[in-house]
């Protein structure tokens, strides 16, 4: 039933651009999706709000008129998730840009007005993508950085693999997540203490803390809830993949091996640089104190460690992390 719902509000994702407000309700099965509710961008829909599924399925439909590969319209979801977490912004908006991909109005790339339309910005960013020599054969968010104009960063890597689940959807191939009743809150890694802070002076762009320790320190699901992401995110300066299997250093980019966890009130923790990949799976439900992983160096970290993130909404990026700190401490975990 699950499966049929979903493949139900994908359809009518890519035949009209437009998701209605999907009629699911709590019920007594415990998997029962449960929307939020937000009165800026409509009900959530598996995660994702209304107006956020609008823009990921505008750009997929578009890519699909182009004839473009799968792989194009995972590219521009990477790239608007990152930028502006798929929200259409309007040139009245308090941001830095326009449109899906917060781009800059000028007469290269269209004025105000073109830019605000979804349709138009994806069209325009297809043009651009297909200019990148080599687009087809590159890491899909190494293509997004380009497009975008970004020399450097890892914000288009770490939102590549919440984009894929994304596409996932769209294509109707993936059930309801599962939501687990909720329950107590713990420590990540109880007897381990806090290091690096969140968005310090010295940090501004880290957004999370970390708790050092020995390799293998076991690390434990924060609360109860459903693993909506395990991945691999390692990878150069420019942008080649690196080994999650091996120690990363401080050259090597990305969280290493990591999974997140989507609580029942759709805020997410997310658990970096395991020392091997998580025992757990994609749609599993973990419960809070239950081991997921040790700790490790993979990826961007020069010696074993956990970085944890906590996130006030899915999929997670830079502008919904919150102190990991208060996070907790408002569920009842203090450290």
């Amino acid at each position: 039933m699950r499966s049929v719902l979903l493949t139900t509000v994908a359809a009518a994702v890519l035949t009209t651009g437009i998701v209605a407000a999907p009629t699911i309700t709590q019920a007594d099965d415990p998997t029962t999706c449960v929307p939020a509710e937000s009165e800026q961008h409509g009900i959530a829909t598996f995660g994702y709000f209304s107006s956020q599924f609008e823009t990921a399925s505008t750009i997929h439909t578009i890519a699909l008129e182009r004839h473009l590969p799968e792989r194009a319209s995972l590219i521009a979801i990477t790239a608007s998730m990152a930028d502006t977490g798929l929200l259409n912004q309007q040139p009245d908006d308090d941001a830095d840009g326009v449109g899906i991909f917060g781009w800059t109005p000028s007469e290269a790339i269209g004025d105000a007005e073109q830019l605000s339309d979804p349709g138009y910005s994806a069209g325009r960013f297809f043009d651009r993508m297909v200019e990148v020599g080599g687009w087809q054969d590159m890491p899909p968010a190494q293509v997004a950085r380009v497009v975008q104009g970004e020399a450097k960063g890892t914000v288009y890597a770490e939102n590549q693999a919440s984009a894929r689940v994304l596409m996932t959807m769209l294509q109707g191939s993936i059930d309801c997540l599962p939501v687990v009743s909720p329950g107590e809150y713990t420590h990540p890694t109880p007897g381990v203490s806090a290091g690096g802070g969140f968005r310090t002076p010295d940090g501004p762009g880290h957004d999370g803390i970390d708790f050092s320790g020995y390799r293998g320190t076991p690390i434990l699901a924060a609360g109860d809830g459903t693993v909506v992401t395990v991945l691999c995110n390692a990878h150069t300066a420019d942008g080649a993949p690196y080994s999650c299997d091996v120690d990363g250093s401080p050259q090597v980019l990305g969280c290493g091996w990591y999974l997140e966890i989507l609580h029942t009130d759709q805020t997410v923790t997310r658990y970096c640089h395991f020392e091997s990949e998580p025992p757990v799976a994609v749609g599993e439900r973990v419960s809070a104190g239950q081991e997921i992983g040790t700790m490790g160096s993979s990826g961007n970290s020069s010696g074993p460690h956990l970085h944890f993130e906590t996130h006030m909404a899915y999929p997670a990026w830079p502008g919904t992390a919150v102190d990991p700190r208060d996070y907790l401490a408002k569920r009842g975990v203090r450290f």
